[in-house]
C-alpha cells in the first residue's frame, strides 16, 4: 500500500516450444484485376499460429522486395514472414499465380484439403492424402473414407467408379531430414482428353 515494488526475474524454458507455423486454406491463385495491385490481398488465405500467443495472423508481413502486377498473368515469387512477441521470425517463400478466367476455362481442378503441410524433421508426410477433390468433364470425384476418390456413380457390375490415380503426378524435392520450405506441384494429366492442370502446395519441414 506504500507503493514499494519488489521484482523477481525467472528464466523460463518451454519444453514443447516450436516456432510459429503458417497454414494455407486455399491456393495462392488470383484472377487478373484492373484494380491497383495494392488492393490484391495475397495473404487472405494465410494464417499463422504460435504455441505461446495463439493466432498471430495479424502479424503476417510481405517482403517489400517483391511485387505483383494484378493485371498481368503469370507466376510471382513472394515471401511472407511472421514474428511472435519473443522475436522468433519464420519466413515462407511462395509462388503466387495470377490467371485469367479464359486460361482456366474447361481445365480440370485439383482441390486440396490443405495447401501447406507442416511436418517435423525425419517424419514423412503423405502428400497425396491432401487431395480432397478432382473436378473435370463436369464430373466431381470426392475423397471417400478409404482414401480413394469417387464420383458417386457405379459401373455396369455395380462397383463404385473410382478415380484413376495414375493421372496424378506429384513433383517434389522434399528432403524430410532437412528443415526448410519446399514447393510441391500436383498435376492432373488426362492425355486422352488432352486436359492438364496443376496446383501448388507447400511442405514445411521444421
Amino acid at each position: 500500500s506504500d507503493n514499494h515494488v519488489t521484482k523477481v526475474e525467472r528464466k523460463v524454458t518451454y519444453s514443447d516450444y516450436r516456432s510459429p507455423q503458417f497454414t494455407l486454406t486455399e491456393p495462392l491463385k488470383f484472377l487478373t484485376s484492373t484494380e491497383n495491385q495494392d488492393d490484391l490481398n495475397v495473404a487472405k488465405y494465410l494464417r499463422a499460429n504460435d504455441v505461446v500467443e495463439g493466432n498471430i495472423s495479424n502479424k503476417i508481413k510481405i517482403s517489400s522486395e517483391y511485387s505483383i502486377a494484378g493485371y498481368s498473368t503469370g507466376d510471382y515469387h513472394m515471401e511472407f514472414s511472421v514474428t511472435n512477441s519473443m522475436g522468433d521470425t519464420v519466413k515462407l517463400p511462395v509462388t503466387v499465380n495470377i490467371y485469367s478466367a479464359l486460361e482456366e476455362s474447361g481445365l480440370p481442378e485439383i482441390i486440396l484439403s490443405n495447401y501447406l503441410i507442416n511436418t517435423p524433421v525425419g517424419e514423412c508426410a503423405d502428400i497425396a492424402a491432401v487431395i480432397e477433390q478432382i473436378e473435370y468433364h463436369k464430373d466431381t470425384f470426392r475423397r471417400g473414407a478409404d482414401g480413394n476418390l469417387y464420383n458417386g456413380e457405379f459401373d455396369a457390375e455395380g462397383n463404385p467408379i473410382m478415380f484413376d490415380w495414375s493421372a496424378i503426378q506429384i513433383d517434389t524435392d522434399v528432403d524430410w531430414n532437412t528443415p526448410g520450405v519446399y514447393e510441391v506441384k500436383i498435376t492432373f494429366d488426362d492425355e486422352a482428353a488432352n486436359l492438364s492442370n496443376f496446383t501448388r502446395c507447400y511442405v514445411v519441414v521444421y
